[in-house]
């Protein structure tokens, strides 16, 4: 089982892989991260932004 990584850590590692060179695949394996997981946080957190930049 790999590393728990929290929130804002998911969200420093996609920032980071956002702004690398690296194809998303790489930056996972070069990062030891399912990619699969990669995206599926990456999702959750978007929706958390999205959600949280709304006035109700």
């Amino acid at each position: 089982m790999g590393k728990r990584h929290t929130n804002q850590e998911w969200q420093m590692l996609i920032e980071q892989s956002e702004s690398s060179s690296l194809s998303t695949l790489a930056f996972c394996k070069l990062n030891e991260l399912n990619p699969s997981t990669f995206y599926a946080k990456r999702q959750q957190l978007k929706k958390a932004d999205v959600s949280q930049g709304f006035v109700r």
